[in-house]
């Protein structure tokens, strides 16, 4: 499994250019339209972005890939050890989950510095 992604990855699992917050408009436009807290999820990779959305009205905030990548990134974050995640936004991750389970795989292959 690891050598077919290594060796086909890039063939297989489409490549969209990566934006951070970039659910936020539109999760902007849901949060004034009800009357129930919404989570914010989409490209929060950064202490700042976690504080932009709580400022936006985001009273919870849902991790994805930098969680995947990290498992200590929130912990890290707090601790001031890092300031942002290193994900590389590959999605390689993703795409792995139906192979059981869902990790970091760039970092598995050694793609990561």
């Amino acid at each position: 499994m690891k050598l077919g992604l290594r060796i086909f990855g890039r063939l297989f699992v489409q490549h969209f250019p990566f934006e951070p917050m970039f659910l936020r408009k539109g999760a902007d436009a849901i949060r004034r339209a009800v009357r129930i807290p919404v989570i914010y999820i989409g490209g929060v990779l950064s202490r700042k972005h976690m504080e932009e959305a709580v400022a936006d009205g985001f009273p919870f905030i849902a991790l994805g890939r930098a969680s995947i990548r990290d498992a200590n990134f929130v912990k890290r974050l707090r601790c001031g050890e890092i300031q942002e995640s290193d994900c590389d936004h590959c999605n390689r991750c993703i795409a792995a989950m139906d192979a059981g389970g869902v990790s970091c795989v760039s970092e598995e292959l050694g793609l990561l510095s």
